[in-house]
């Protein structure tokens, strides 16, 4: 009899610049019940906690959530990533670059291993990906969006092997994680039940009476904050596909039951770029849309912090990691160019610091 796999990864962060009130709504609608669920039943599934969560969680007065979150997770499967939440390829194509994604990279590592975590597997911000990516992630694998590999091959996803592309490169099935995060909602439609056995007829049919895998990955915040209707999600869900004898495992433990394969190409994309975005070379088109002036201003502003990076003490290539993070295009991609004022303002701050200390020097 076939054997079904299911891997689940949740992907936590907040910018350096969250409101307190906004903080305390989304600990009272999420971080509290998942915590209290991770530290009850030490669930089979991988996250991914940016340190910039931690941060700010810190920053704004909620020591303990954050004490409380890193401790839940122990147990768990977790994953690096970058701590600032950069669109990593884009912050590659600038000078010095590389040293920026490397130290951000080196932040998160060190964050979790000063707790007692050691990473598994890397999370690439927004799922943004090029081949530079998963060469400078250095780990011993990478998650991509679906869309990265429909886009350049012929036939599904792996699901009955591991690709390697230089390391093992997991999929996220974007259709099945979309239909659960964002379609669902659309229709106002919360069955957990009715998802998992359409998710099952659907892995029944893919697989072919083969052994196989499916990985499902979104926004952690989206369980109570974005779908208050999945509050108690994980608890209903684990439960349905324990009932369907689907296996639930973290991504991590799917190199130990599957073979591995070489997987010749793959695509520049993100887990919000589309087949058609692809086609007209708009790789990350909610972050750098040559249409969009936001966007235009934010990245050129990019990159001269970059240029500038080297000659930086510390503290100012912290502030600096903290500017590049992905929020401020992605709120002018959906209409909302306020936080771009904003963030001007804190710009120019830095920028005259930046200046004063270099002309000591």
């Amino acid at each position: 009899m076939s054997e079904f796999y299911l891997s689940l990864l949740l992907h936590f962060y907040q910018p350096p610049w969250q409101y307190r009130n906004v903080l305390e709504k989304i600990i009272n609608e999420c971080y509290d019940p998942l915590i209290e669920y991770f530290q009850r039943f030490k669930p089979s599934l991988t996250v991914n906690v940016n340190y910039s969560l931690i941060e700010v969680l810190e920053r704004k007065g909620f020591d303990d959530i954050a004490r409380r979150f890193i401790e839940s997770i122990k147990n768990l499967d977790v994953t690096n990533s970058a701590a600032y939440h950069i669109i990593i390829p884009l912050v590659l194509a600038l000078t010095n670059g590389e040293a920026i994604v490397r130290d951000q990279i080196e932040l998160n590592r060190s964050y979790l291993e000063k707790y007692g975590i050691k990473p598994k597997g890397f999370f690439p911000p927004e799922m943004a990906i090029d081949e530079k990516t998963i060469s400078v992630a250095s780990s011993d694998w990478i998650i991509a969006d679906s869309v990265s590999y429909d886009a350049v091959n012929d036939g599904t996803i792996p699901y009955n092997y591991v690709g390697i592309f230089n390391i093992p490169i997991f999929f996220r099935s974007r259709h099945w994680s979309n239909e659960l995060t964002l379609e669902m909602p659309k229709r106002r439609d919360y069955d957990i039940r009715e998802y998992t056995e359409r998710l099952f007829k659907g892995i029944s049919k893919w697989f072919n009476e083969n052994n196989g895998y499916i990985i499902l990955a979104f926004d952690g915040e989206t369980l109570g904050h974005h779908v208050p209707q999945y509050r108690n999600f994980l608890e209903q869900f684990f439960n349905e596909l324990e009932r369907l004898k689907i296996k639930i495992v973290p991504v991590s433990r799917l190199l130990e039951i599957f073979p591995q394969r070489k997987i010749e190409i793959i695509s520049k994309a993100s887990w919000s770029t589309s087949l058609d975005d692809i086609k007209v070379g708009k790789y990350y088109p909610l972050w750098l849309d040559t249409q969009n002036e936001i966007h235009r201003r934010w990245y050129e502003i990019l990159r001269q912090l970059a240029e500038v990076y080297p000659f930086l003490d510390e503290d100012q290539k912290k502030r600096v990691q903290r500017e590049m993070n992905s929020c401020i295009p992605w709120h002018s991609s959906h209409g909302n160019n306020s936080f771009f004022d904003e963030w001007i303002k804190g710009i120019e701050k830095l920028n005259q610091e930046i200046f004063h200390n270099l002309v000591k020097v």
